[in-house]
């Protein structure tokens, strides 16, 4: 609990107004106060931010915005920042609320025919109504406030005042508290409900959020309303240097205050941003023109950054620190001077970017003038976090193959691989654990296996796309012909529905990309469009594609990305066994499986699968068994006579998985793939 002192107050009739008294003494109508309850997990609660500020915005003046961070969407998880307080929460938990869904607001505490369960809460589609119910009614008492930070105590100093133009029904209440702005933080659906909100460096950037209230939970008492009272209250408010772990940024304080005839009916309110003096502000714009790694097998990074004093208070001193995943980052301290217009480069030393996907961003200036300088304007020094993406520096296998097996269901990044995914979207691997009860059938390509890479394209927002990307691998010894190919599933959102899949290679470390496959719409449809209900692809709903991947032949070094872009709503897209195979020559070994009549059953397979063949001479066939690396796992020969055989291939030392099975007959090779479950 945050503690406050109370200075001075009076309460005197109208006719000794002093001249300085800034609430107005003229009948008006009453002000809305939206307490809205909202929480980082909420994932609709970005659009209720939206149209508060937007009531706001068509009303200027006329409404109060204060964000109550409460309720399970609002409980942090690890190292999320902790927006709550008791006082939100004993507002929230009122027995006369009644929230049964977020986001939740109550316009004036007061119940509507709209209201969640007929108490004050409602939802976010009401505000606008409710609000302008209230602003086109009659108000008793005007109120208004003044707050003025001293940079000597380090207090905020406030005044607040009240003046009835009416009658009062009895006994009111004052309440007043303290709302920061700019709270850098994260919040689900932000991205995609409210981006204007979003922050370079991909964070949320709160508003109007509820740090402190000066006058309990529900306000001090005004015993005389009568016409013509007049109520002053003054307030002093030592400011800290966080709340809960979350820094307290004077300049992005407001106060507001609000007169209630009981704890919940809210009469009318006002805020009002602190006042800072002159002498303790400035403005430091920042850019960055770090020095990045040039390819994906480069490791190592140069932060920079040039500051420039964009107000007139001379800047002699600041502390500016950047952070790299999987580093601690740096911090340099500046000293020198700098008057308005000028600017001071700050050069860190180098660092080491890990392999994978990791994000360099930069903190803005601070303790400025060891402290004696407060940066008003801190958009002109958020710079976009820049993305590094880099590789394993020594190829991880000899081939290239994925299943996405044995992995649990909202895995993001399976080993050796890892995901371009800058706008934080929906991409994970999914087995038929996925629906609560688990689906009834294996999700991965076919029916055949149970895990699958999912691209959740109905929580994206049209434009958004993501990529996963693979460790090197070393194809220089694979010198058949090369063939890309991957199981697919996807169906339409509707009728507009458009998503691509493109699968690329690199050799050159990222520089340069070849394009293997690249198609959208109709022509990767395995599934008719849903019209609106998720897609969990049936064994039958998965197609095979094949590309051409001989311009990899040879190369040591090989990069795969498959990219999934959605131009327009779409539906979930299912990924599964990508790889790249060798044969030495796809049209015999295709008029081979045909001309000798090679069936393979049952399959999926689990201890042994039966192989038909018609030979036109009998001898010896021989069976190599290869996994999906290209190592043989098993050989057996079998004698067999001219005319219809069956031969019997005993899996049962094989684990679960795909093979390929060579058929060596002395009228051809034939390959078959055989599906292993246990």
């Amino acid at each position: 609990m945050k503690r406050f002192t109370l200075l001075f107050s009076a309460l005197v009739a109208s006719a000794g107004l002093s001249a300085q008294t800034f609430v107005s003494t003229s009948p008006a109508n009453k002000n809305v106060v939206l307490e809205e309850y909202t929480g980082i997990y909420c994932v609709y609660c970005p659009d209720g931010h939206r149209l508060g500020k937007q009531l706001s915005d068509n009303n200027p003046g006329r409404v109060v915005l204060i964000n109550i961070h409460t309720g399970g969407y609002a409980n942090p998880n690890g190292s999320d920042p902790d927006f709550r307080t008791g006082h939100g929460d004993a507002v929230a938990g009122h027995a006369d609320v009644k929230i049964s869904g977020y986001p939740a607001g109550s316009v004036n505490r007061r119940s509507f025919p709209n209201s969640q369960n007929g108490g004050t809460a409602s939802s976010r589609g009401n505000w606008a109504t409710d609000g302008g119910a209230v602003m086109g009614e009659a108000s008793v008492v005007n109120v208004a406030a003044k707050a003025d930070y001293n940079d000597q105590t380090g207090e905020i100093d406030i005044v607040v005042e009240a003046y009835y133009t009416g009658a009062g029904s009895g006994t009111d209440y004052l309440n007043v508290g303290i709302l920061q702005n700019n709270v850098p933080g994260p919040q689900t659906g932000g991205a995609t409900y409210n981006p204007s909100n979003m922050l370079p460096n991909g964070d949320y950037n709160h508003q109007h959020m509820l740090r402190a209230s000066l006058t309990g939970d529900w306000g001090v008492s005004i015993d005389t309303t009568t016409a013509g009272t007049f109520v002053s209250k003054t307030y002093s408010w030592k400011v800290p240097a966080d709340i809960n772990g979350i820094p307290v940024e004077v300049h992005n304080l407001e106060v507001y205050a609000f007169m209630a005839d009981n704890q919940q009916d809210i009469l009318t309110g006002a805020v009002t941003q602190v006042t800072l003096p002159a002498n303790i502000t400035t403005d430091l714009s920042m850019t960055a023109n770090s020095a990045l790694p040039a390819d994906m097998c480069t490791y190592k990074v140069t932060p920079e950054v040039t500051i420039t004093n964009e107000e007139n208070n001379a800047v002699t001193s600041f502390d500016v620190s950047y952070g790299l995943s999987g580093t601690s980052g740096g911090m340099e301290s500046w000293t020198g001077s700098l008057a308005k217009g000028q600017s001071a480069t700050i050069k860190f030393q180098e660092a080491t970017v890990m392999a994978g996907a990791s994000t360099l961003s930069y903190s803005a200036p601070n303790n400025i003038n060891m402290g004696a300088l407060l940066d008003i304007n801190s958009s002109n020094a958020a710079i976009p976090s820049e993305n590094i993406y880099t590789v394993n520096s020594a190829a991880v296998g000899t081939s290239f193959s994925y299943d996405f097996e044995g992995l649990n269901t909202g895995t993001e990044v399976p080993g050796n691989a890892y995901l371009m995914n800058e706008g934080g979207l929906r991409v994970f691997v999914v087995t038929n654990a996925v629906t609560n009860p688990p689906l009834s059938w294996q999700l991965g390509g076919h029916g055949k296996s149970d895990g699958c890479y999912r691209f959740d394209l109905p929580t994206w927002s049209a434009g958004d796309q993501a990529s996963i990307y693979f460790d090197k691998v070393d194809l220089s010894g694979m010198n058949g012909s090369l063939e890309l190919s991957f199981d697919l599933a996807y169906a339409g959102w509707d009728a507009n529905s458009n998503a691509r899949i493109k699968v690329e290679a690199s050799t050159d470390c990222g520089k340069n990309w070849t394009i293997l496959f690249n198609k959208d719409g109709d022509d990767i449809e395995t599934a008719a469009d849903l019209n609106g209900q998720r897609f969990y692809p049936q064994p039958n709903q998965w197609q095979t594609h094949t590309g051409d991947a001989n311009a990899l032949k040879g190369s040591s070094e090989v990069i795969f990305k498959v990219t999934v872009s959605a131009p327009n709503v779409s539906n979930a897209m299912y990924l599964d066994n990508l790889m790249i195979t060798e044969k030495a020559d796809q049209t015999s070994i295709a008029e081979v499986s045909n001309k000798l009549g090679i069936n393979v059953y049952p399959n999926p397979a689990v201890n042994e699968a039966k192989i038909d063949m018609n030979l036109q001479n009998g001898g010896d066939v021989a069976l190599n068994v290869y996994d999906l690396t290209g190592k043989r796992v098993m050989t057996a020969t079998e004698n067999v006579v001219a005319g219809s055989n069956t031969l019997t291939l005993n899996t049962s030392s094989l684990e679960a998985g795909i093979y390929n099975v060579e058929i060596v007959t002395a009228e051809g090779v034939a390959v078959e793939r055989v599906v292993l479950e246990k």
